[in-house]
């Protein structure tokens, strides 16, 4: 299904996680702590870099939340906790957001309606209105999605490791299962997960899985090794973009001493 590597971009800096920018054929990536790089997909080339306030200092990310139309991202860090980056794609511009003292880094779940709301790995819902963060009632989470991830459930519950905007739904995780579920249900594509599993991406009706060392892809009921790491690299993410009628993978691939990174680009 795989063709050869068809371009890899290679990174000086510890580019360890990856978002696609809504709708559009660009891949966001972090750029060593001080900043996020865009990448055009369909020619492979980086478009635009935003670089975190100077006051900041380093700002690892942790969450990666992005509004449905890609306009604006929300960058979370465990360390410093006390603000998040607020990042406006179309003017290349960010600002920080002073954060509760007890907010923790949220989940991939989150909502628009119309002002950001997210839920932590606390079952806590939060809110960013007017410029402030609040915590919300727990009953907040819009009911279809409360029932497509089972989330009165804790035995059943799904978390969402990210939204996917261009094919509406979200990727989801739990001890025992890994996959996507649309976001009006009519999709639920979910395999067995094992221990080292760490994200997921979906191509049409195939669900390709990621742990550190390898790629499989799941269909028909079986699991096939597909791409191994190299014995200098482990995988940190994967994505799958559609541009122009094409689909492409993207793996993410840090160095194991954090000296850098590639990004590797298959045409499905």
């Amino acid at each position: 299904m795989l063709t050869q590597i068809q371009f890899q971009i290679r990174f000086d800096a510890d580019v360890y996680i990856m978002r696609q920018r809504g709708p559009f054929p660009e891949l966001m990536l972090n750029q060593g702590y001080r900043g996020i790089e865009v990448v055009y997909v369909t020619d492979q080339r980086a478009i635009a870099s935003v670089s975190f306030p100077k006051s900041l200092g380093d700002f690892p990310i942790e969450s990666w939340l992005v509004t449905p139309d890609g306009e604006r991202s929300y960058l979370f860090s465990r360390e410093p906790s006390e603000v998040a980056v607020e990042v406006n794609h179309s003017f290349g511009e960010c600002r920080l957001i002073s954060l509760p003292k007890h907010f923790e880094a949220p989940t991939g779940l989150c909502w628009f309606t119309p002002d950001l709301h997210m839920r932590d790995y606390f079952g806590r819902n939060w809110a960013l209105h007017e410029g402030a963060v609040r915590e919300m009632p727990p009953d907040c989470v819009p009911q279809p999605l409360e029932m497509l991830l089972q989330l009165n459930d804790k035995s059943q519950a799904l978390g969402v490791l990210r939204m996917r905007h261009d094919q509406p739904g979200m990727y989801v995780m739990s001890d025992s299962q890994i996959g996507f579920v649309s976001v009006d249900g009519r999709v639920r594509l979910l395999t067995q997960r094992n221990a080292d599993d760490i994200d997921i991406a979906l191509a049409r009706d195939t669900l390709f899985v990621c742990s550190p060392n390898e790629i499989s892809i799941v269909g028909a009921n079986m699991r096939t090794s597909l791409i191994s790491a190299r014995s200098d690299e482990r995988f940190s993410g994967i994505e799958i973009i559609s541009s122009h009628g094409m689909d492409y993978l993207m793996l993410l691939a840090p160095c194991q001493n954090r000296s850098g990174s590639t990004l590797y680009f298959y045409l499905l």
